[in-house]
């Protein structure tokens, strides 16, 4: 929803930027919920031979807080619940005008390509700008990768090759940040420290995220920055 928002430039209007500020709450609770469900699974993966009260130590608190954080979410749809719907019915009839009518308005389409296409070239600068990958901006690098991607879809035409790109960066540098959020949670509930060895895996296999997600990344930046011109070209190519 918010790069629809910002694709079609309705946040630039009192109701774009009222919905957003509707869903926003709802967004961060629900990704707290998914970050619980997703890090439950990864730890239910890992080798627990004489580490088994350590993994159970583990799961039952990343449950526990997966409640807690479901508890959080209801509270906050039900809190915004009514704002979040009257915004997104004023903006569903605000995005409506812009695409075609009854009668196939093709101009209309082409129209809301180009204002995709736009606000895509925008993120697009910011990455082609972006400092050295490190592990302190490498997440932020995904969140924006993400919304080019959810740009791109808006679009007319879509060059296949460049969302699967851009879905695979998104992808890894997603898995390396939820194994390193795993990584902090387990070095603050386990208490066994150095010695404990499910610790020490769940700690490799970040820095083996790490590396992957690093390398997809910077992979992608050389192959189509070339001076912007690279990645200007793929995006005019969907237009």
């Amino acid at each position: 929803m918010e790069a629809i928002v910002h694709a079609l430039m309705l946040d630039h209007q009192q109701e774009g930027k009222r919905l957003l500020k509707a869903i926003a709450p709802i967004r961060r609770k629900a990704g707290d919920v998914r970050d619980m469900d997703v890090l439950i699974g990864f730890a239910t993966t890992l080798p627990h031979e004489d580490e088994d009260e350590c993994l159970v130590q583990l799961v039952e608190h990343l449950g526990s807080e997966r409640v807690r954080f479901v508890r959080k979410l209801r509270n906050t749809i039900s809190a915004q619940r009514r704002r979040a719907r009257r915004h997104l019915k004023q903006c569903s009839s605000l995005a409506g005008k812009k695409f075609a009518d009854s009668d196939g308005n093709v101009a209309a389409n082409r129209a809301v390509s180009a204002d995709a296409i736009a606000a895509a070239l925008e993120v697009w600068a910011e990455l082609s700008a972006w400092p050295r990958l490190n592990a302190s901006n490498l997440h932020p690098f995904r969140l924006k990768v993400k919304e080019l991607r959810y740009l791109l879809q808006l679009t007319q035409h879509r060059n296949g090759k460049f969302l699967a790109e851009l879905e695979k960066v998104k992808d890894v540098i997603g898995e390396w940040h939820d194994w390193n959020e795993l990584a902090g949670i387990a070095a603050s509930v386990l208490d066994h420290g150095t010695r404990c060895r499910l610790t020490k895996q769940i700690r490799s296999n970040a820095r083996a995220k790490f590396g992957s997600a690093l390398l997809a990344a910077s992979a992608m930046r050389e192959k189509y920055q070339n001076g912007n011109s690279g990645g200007k070209r793929i995006l005019n190519d969907t237009a």
